[in-house]
């Protein structure tokens, strides 16, 4: 099991033993969640120390302290032909599924960014593509913008509303 040893504003230093975090390596993301604490945090692993085989710590860079878990989808041109819409979704214009992390404003608590962003698998990304955030209560099309930090596996990119529609309109 893992414990927290330290915390700061800006991160936290982890450790574990039995074996337990042998396979963790620079770069992941961690979501960490104290026992004294509610809520989960979102972190990155910067630093990483293999005391022994039995023992690991790791520095955690904290960049969200609240992060909603969202299901995107590609966008695609609408097909008349195919125009039929279930719970507000248009679903000629669904491409496909890949799930992300939205991080509502301000992320990263050591030096705030005030953009809205998300983490989506780095596979998934390129600026300027337009996906499809689906919320419980609205459809947003969202243009992904900027990166702020990219790894072989994710993507942490700001984003932009295009659009948004409420899912009970038809």
């Amino acid at each position: 099991m893992w414990e927290v040893k330290d915390r700061s504003v800006a991160g936290l230093r982890i450790a574990a033993t039995g074996g337990v975090g042998q396979s963790l390596t620079l770069g992941a993301l961690v979501a960490v969640r104290q026992s004294d604490v509610e809520g989960w945090l979102l972190g990155v692993v910067r630093r990483l120390n293999k005391v022994s085989n039995d023992e690991v710590e790791a520095g955690v860079n904290i960049i969200a302290e609240r992060m909603v878990a969202v299901t995107l989808s590609a966008k695609r041109r609408p097909n008349e032909e195919v125009g039929y819409v279930v719970n507000g979704l248009t679903m000629s214009t669904m491409g496909e599924r890949f799930e992300g992390l939205y991080l509502p404003p301000p992320s990263r608590p050591d030096k705030p960014l005030a953009m809205k962003t998300v983490i989506v698998p780095t596979s998934e990304y390129a600026e300027g593509r337009n996906v499809v955030l689906t919320t419980t209560h609205s459809v947003y099309t969202v243009s992904l913008k900027h990166l702020v930090e990219q790894r072989p596996d994710w993507s942490w990119v700001t984003i932009q509303i295009v659009e948004k529609k409420s899912r009970n309109a038809s």
